[in-house]
């Protein structure tokens, strides 16, 4: 909006400035819900809750190949060779990481048949974070569960959005001294793993007649977004996970990123989160740009650092994408 005549124009906000590094619109302000709509909305937050924690997914639900990958990936005397063998204990991940390997993204003239082949291209930490992401894949699958089934593009939104935000977390902690990639790995990859667990929820209710919570609806997602924190660091810590991966999912939005007690690497989940979303799905959560401007801002990035960032983000999406439709 122009300054009226005698007017001294207004300097851009942080939020202006860091969108318009991206090449962004600014998210619209959503209009207040009305007090039925509000209503409504918290009698069906606590019918999926009421829900979740009737089926609350016990530790035997995380597979437990992803967090050997990560693991070994933060040990000192990681190589090639243990990688290999450890991917090549499960077929179906073997397979993955070579339909990867030889798709469009890192496609070369000679096709690459052998594990161990396709870690050495890659390398080991980007072979290593396919395969993790390829191992966490059934955490967000609605597959052999029919009542999911109408709900299949959502569990696959949130898995590219994951495995996204892990692997550009990584490749950011990479960038910085005395900051763990493999931290910042498993808790991007975990950081919103709330939305998917929730949703299964939502589709338990949706088959028993609970029509309000539709596929790809503005209501389905104002629920699952009220209750994605708190469902995912209780899922989490029924995992028995790693306490920083709670952590990451209870601050990865709002206030909390903005606290003194943040660490970096949470910093740099909730930044690339943030970022993430903004590109792929901006309506899904309120104050998505306040988040990236309040992360962005502790971590020192500015915006004109964003293009750089966002050009490794969207490599990253790709890899994401190839893995979620294999």
């Amino acid at each position: 909006m122009a300054a009226a005549e005698g007017e001294q124009p207004q300097p851009p906000t942080d939020a202006q400035l860091y969108a318009e590094a991206l090449k962004l619109e600014l998210p619209a302000t959503p209009d207040p819900l009305s007090a039925d709509d509000a209503a409504l909305d918290s009698q069906l937050a606590a019918a999926v809750l009421k829900d979740y924690v009737a089926s609350r997914p016990g530790p035997e639900s995380f597979p437990s190949m992803a967090l050997q990958v990560v693991t070994l990936l933060g040990r000192r005397d990681a190589d090639v060779s243990k990688l290999a063998q450890l991917v090549a204990l499960d077929p179906g991940l073997s397979a993955a990481l070579l339909r990867v390997i030889n798709s469009a993204i890192y496609r070369s003239v000679t096709p690459v048949v052998s594990v161990r082949d396709a870690i050495v291209r890659l390398g080991l930490g980007e072979a290593g974070r396919v395969a993790g992401a390829a191992a966490a894949k059934v955490l967000f699958e609605a597959r052999g569960r029919t009542n999911t089934i109408p709900f299949n593009a959502d569990f696959e939104m949130f898995y590219v959005h994951s495995v996204a935000t892990a692997v550009t977390a990584s490749w950011m902690a990479s960038q910085r001294t005395n900051v763990r990639s493999d931290r910042c790995y498993l808790g991007g990859l975990l950081h919103d793993i709330g939305r998917s667990i929730a949703l299964r929820s939502v589709a338990a209710l949706f088959a028993k007649g609970t029509n309000e919570l539709k596929p790809r609806t503005a209501r389905t997602y104002r629920v699952v977004e009220a209750l994605h924190v708190s469902i995912g660091a209780d899922v989490l810590q029924a995992w028995q996970l790693p306490a920083f991966t709670i952590d990451m999912a209870n601050k990865h939005h709002g206030a909390a990123i903005t606290s003194a007690g943040v660490d970096v690497e949470s910093q740099i989940v909730a930044f690339v989160s943030a970022l993430q979303l903004l590109r792929s799905a901006p309506l899904l959560h309120p104050g998505l740009i306040d988040d990236l401007v309040a992360s962005a801002k502790a971590l020192g990035i500015e915006p004109k650092q964003m293009a750089a960032i966002d050009a490794e983000r969207a490599k990253f999406e790709r890899l994401a994408r190839s893995l979620a439709s294999s």
